[in-house]
């Protein structure tokens, strides 16, 4: 059966609405070399699939697309940036201590004192701050967050809740405030309780630097910087930072200040 008109426009009108239904074969909506213009406050199509052929397509307004997986076309900024957010190569844990307050101090001995870096606040130790990316300090599993820094001394460590590619950035102020020679030794650690082949405590990096007790450079800060990219195999592996100083067991270092940010940058 055909409904069709020669001349003009056919216009449907309905005040209760129109419906148009297809039982069987196909239903299509024709306008070949002319304009289709849909214009409907709200445009409800319910299908299997849909296919949208076109030389341009522009959509205007607050446009809603799938949530993206692998085989999405298209999604909405909003959605890309949300996304992002909650991408795991976006989790970046920065502790730092700001200039000032009670350092934090490092005793020598000739075979080498070794002591853990602090990473928070601790008794007299003040003045530590940190910074998070989005998805740290509001992560998408409140109970799983991707880092905690944990302590208290000696033990004090980053924890990495997932396995992946990390890169961290370190950089330290030391001083020496005796008059006597120290030899300090920077090492950046990844301890692993689940490995089972190789050492569960490895050295990820390690500097050092020569400290003077006498002469014009005596009392002068000097910065310890390092930065590299590790892999952990497991789940909730640990960072940390060892510092041992070397020298007569009267020598005394002193942390001034720190900057130590770790970030995931890819999966395990």
């Amino acid at each position: 059966s055909n409904f069709t008109t020669t001349a003009g426009a056919l216009t449907l009108e309905g005040a209760g609405g129109v419906t148009v239904t297809s039982t069987g074969g196909t239903m299509a909506l024709n306008g070949a070399g002319q304009t289709v213009d849909l214009d409907a406050t709200t445009l409800d199509v319910d299908a299997t699939t849909i296919t949208v052929d076109a030389t341009t397509t522009t959509f205007t307004g607050d446009v809603k697309g799938p949530k993206a997986t692998s085989d999405d076309e298209f999604v909405t900024y909003f959605q890309l940036d949300s996304l992002a957010n909650i991408a795991p190569f976006n989790e970046t844990y920065k502790a730092f201590k700001y200039p000032g307050g009670t350092p934090q101090t490092f005793t020598g001995s000739l075979t080498g004192t070794t002591g853990r870096m602090v990473l928070e606040d601790e008794g007299s130790l003040d003045f530590y701050y940190v910074e998070l990316s989005g998805p740290v300090s509001n992560p998408e599993d409140p109970t799983e967050p991707p880092y905690s820094a944990q302590g208290p001394s000696p033990t004090w460590h980053l924890n990495l809740a997932d396995a992946g590619i990390y890169q961290y950035f370190l950089t330290i102020e030391f001083e020496n405030v005796v008059p006597t020679d120290a030899y300090v030794v920077v090492e950046v650690k990844n301890y692993d309780i689940s490995e089972v082949v190789f050492p569960t405590t490895r050295v990820v990096s390690s500097e050092s630097e020569f400290l003077r007790g006498s002469g014009f450079t005596y009392g002068l800060p000097v910065h310890v910087n390092t930065a590299m990219t590790f892999e952990t195999n497991n789940d909730d592996e640990d960072i940390y930072v060892d510092i041992t100083v070397f020298g007569d067991p009267t020598v005394s270092v002193e942390l001034k200040s720190m900057s130590f940010s770790v970030s995931r940058v890819g999966e395990e």
